[in-house]
């Protein structure tokens, strides 16, 4: 490989990273929402909460999270479907795309490709984070009450 080849090839390596390191905060919050939510409708598993629960990977728990709650048929397949990018991205990348970085065309689908993962990550977020909502008023918390919660939740984790 040339030194112009070898520059480029840098280059992209950096700015994969920054997409990769991107992505799996994205995908750490959303593995943290949808463990936080199986914890909270499986109050039997509330002393696991801090520990075991989330030492377990994100298709752990929604297997865990399938057995006690109904998903709908396709945003099972969404899920699964986000598991298994996830498990791309976290374990396979490298070895399965690394000659992607030389052509740009590949190079650029890489790039989508992580992307895309992160977008989902935020996108069921915020299902998830609606699913609590719809918990917490099927328990009797009100809007303010719901809110109330969430700020302290946030407080939390900016204070620790």
């Amino acid at each position: 490989m040339d030194e112009p080849q070898n520059k480029l090839l840098l280059g992209r390596i950096k700015m994969i990273e920054e997409h990769i390191g991107h992505a799996l905060w994205e995908v750490q919050g959303l593995e943290q929402l949808v463990t936080k939510y199986y914890t909270f409708i499986n109050l039997s598993d509330i002393p696991k909460f801090t520990d075991e629960n989330f030492k377990k990977t994100l298709g752990v728990i929604l297997r865990k999270l399938k057995k006690i709650t109904e998903l709908d048929e396709e945003f099972d397949r969404r899920l699964s479907h986000f598991v298994d990018e996830r498990n791309w991205l976290v374990h396979r990348i490298r070895l399965h795309n690394f000659n992607d970085m030389m052509k740009k065309t590949n190079y650029q689908s890489l790039i989508r490709r992580v992307n895309n993962l992160s977008e989902e990550a935020r996108n069921l977020i915020h299902v998830f984070d609606e699913l609590m909502m719809e918990h917490c008023k099927q328990l009797g918390d009100t809007p303010d009450i719901i809110e109330e919660k969430q700020q302290e939740l946030i407080n939390s984790w900016i204070i620790s």
